[in-house]
């Protein structure tokens, strides 16, 4: 495929978000441990052991089948055509082959979150999914579920860095005061909501409304 880290452009506020939510959790009480950087890697995601809640914040994508099938043979495309192999969020590479810090839906669903109570997966595309009949709908979200998480946060287009930073750690103090996820997640977009509101006198929903939470609450 057609793709390289090249076209990543960089993202200022995720190291910004990532220490926010670390205070929040924090002051909650629970221990976090913060990976930023060329430590946010993905031989270090894959080796996590169901943590109760796990926020990545970084590039993610969700490829249409003509942008991947048209640059693959035919026998190649049976094979990795299906959305989880389409879709997945860029992490630090670690210099093996099998370490490329791409990771795809597939590669998610095989891990075991099993006992993680939530994923928050802050960056582009996430919460995509293509529906596979009675299969529901293969994306991101579905990957993590299948691993065993309870529960996903996932945006349904390309988010902005720095609204979608400020909606996070609202969020997050939201959850450490004790409100529930859906609670916590609709009151902060109602915050973005009046922020915006007051600073630009509207709140285009492309700045709060990308977020969704499938799963337990």
């Amino acid at each position: 495929v057609a793709w390289s880290r090249s076209e990543l452009q960089p993202l200022p506020w995720t190291a910004v978000e990532a220490r926010s939510i670390q205070a929040s959790l924090n002051g909650a009480g629970r221990s976090v441990s913060l990976h930023l950087g060329t430590q946010a890697s993905e031989k270090k995601l894959k080796s996590l052991s169901s943590p109760r809640i796990l926020s990545v914040s970084t590039h993610g994508f969700f490829w249409s089948p003509e942008r991947v099938q048209s640059a693959l043979p035919d026998r190649i495309w049976r094979i990795v055509g299906h959305p989880l192999f389409r879709c997945g969020f860029v992490l630090a590479a670690s210099g093996e082959a099998e370490a490329d810090g791409i990771v795809t839906g597939i590669e998610i669903a095989s891990l075991d979150f099993r006992g993680t109570e939530l994923v928050v997966l802050s960056a582009c595309d996430t919460g995509v999914g293509e529906f596979s009949g009675g299969n529901g709908v293969y994306g991101l979200r579905q990957a993590f579920t299948i691993a065993g998480a309870a529960s996903v946060i996932g945006s349904h287009w390309q988010v902005d860095d720095k609204a979608t930073a400020r909606l996070m750690n609202d969020f997050f103090n939201n959850l450490s005061s004790g409100q529930s996820k859906s609670q916590a997640l609709r009151q902060a977009q109602l915050a973005r909501i009046k922020a915006r509101r007051a600073r630009h006198g509207a709140a285009h929903p492309f700045f709060w409304a990308a977020f969704t939470l499938t799963g337990q609450d």
